[in-house]
């Protein structure tokens, strides 16, 4: 299986060591959660077992990722929509910023299960404290 480095998710057939010669990042082979081999697509940004980010992932196309797995989780189409805006709100405030409490319970409350299947996602997006608030390893 070939390697992918950490920065951009280019491909490499036979690292000579743990860091890409071109950018001097991490590489890696499987995925840090679910000992997963990641995809060999270049520049697969979510392991394709558990969903966990590539780590050159960004905050907000981590928060594009729950808006789209929402309408997975909650059948209303209304509240889908509501939530979906919400989570836009979210992506354009600070991770610790302790107004997005509001926002994360109501998401916490209308579809708990897309937030248990979230956990690598929730890790990068909001902050320890926030988490710890809503009661979120």
């Amino acid at each position: 299986m070939p390697f992918v480095c950490s920065r951009d998710g280019h491909l490499l057939d036979s690292p000579e060591g743990q860091y890409c010669p071109e950018h001097g990042s991490r590489v890696f082979e499987k995925c840090p959660t679910c000992d997963a081999h990641w995809s060999v697509i270049r520049g697969a940004h979510f392991c394709t077992n558990c969903a966990h980010p590539a780590p050159w992932v960004s905050r907000d196309e981590r928060i594009r990722w729950l808006r789209d797995r929402v309408s997975d989780y909650h059948k209303d189409p209304a509240e889908v929509v509501k939530l979906q805006a919400m989570l836009d709100k979210l992506a354009q405030m600070d991770p610790d910023d302790a107004n997005t409490l509001v926002g994360w319970d109501q998401l916490k409350k209308a579809v708990p299960k897309l937030l248990e299947v979230a956990g690598p996602i929730l890790e990068s997006v909001m902050s320890a404290s926030i988490r710890a608030k809503l009661g979120l390893p």
